[in-house]
């Protein structure tokens, strides 16, 4: 067992094998020239105590089936995933980020460790939510994320317009091709038009009478 010091001085027993399977730093302090190995003592005296207990039921094989990353705990938890190259946690919790609504929080701390997806993402949600350019305002977002937003923006517009040009281009073709065709199938079987305006005249005739 390994005695984990937390910052408020407590204390608690945990595993020894559950940190070195879980985590490559975790197995290098347990290293012999290491001083943690000597004392069997690992301390988080600079994380907070609840953070560093949340870490640690995800690494308790019983406990870990309970836990679980969502948007209450992946501020918390995605930095000590990384501290201590917990790497499935680590990518479990930058998918959870990415999900979540953007806020200036989650917006710096996936800029901070360079989670590229979330960022994508939150550039999506915000830019969706312009109607105008004009309508960014001082909601709590840095300078640059703003900035990224705008031309996120700009870039949804600019695809959009593309797309209905696209769309009209098509819809021109298509007509054109149609009234080709019928100007060609009117102007080879004269006599197989002239019976169906005929046959419309008939028909219309009917109608009236009745």
């Amino acid at each position: 067992m390994i005695t984990c010091v937390f910052s408020d001085g407590a204390s608690r027993e945990f595993p020894r094998a559950y940190l070195e399977a879980a985590s490559p730093v975790f197995k290098a302090m347990m290293a012999a020239e290491m001083a943690e190995a000597g004392s069997q003592r690992v301390e988080f005296t600079k994380e907070n105590k609840d953070d560093v207990q949340d870490m640690l039921r995800f690494l308790d094989p019983c406990q870990g089936r309970h836990a679980e990353i969502d948007g209450n705990n992946v501020e918390r938890l995605l930095p000590l995933f990384h501290l201590y190259q917990l790497d499935p946690l680590y990518e479990e919790s930058c998918g959870v980020l990415a999900k979540g609504v953007p806020t200036p929080g989650r917006v710096a701390l996936a800029q901070k460790y360079g989670v590229k997806r979330a960022i994508d993402a939150f550039l999506k949600s915000e830019a969706a939510k312009l109607q105008e350019v004009a309508d960014i305002g001082t909601d709590g977002f840095d300078a640059a994320f703003k900035a990224a937003v705008l031309d996120e923006y700009r870039s949804i517009r600019r695809r959009e317009a593309e797309a209905a040009d696209d769309a009209e281009r098509v819809a021109k073709r298509k007509m054109a091709n149609f009234q080709a065709y019928v100007a060609d199938y009117v102007s080879s079987t004269p006599e197989h038009y002239a019976f169906s305006q005929m046959k419309r005249r008939l028909h219309d005739a009917l109608d009236k009478a009745a």
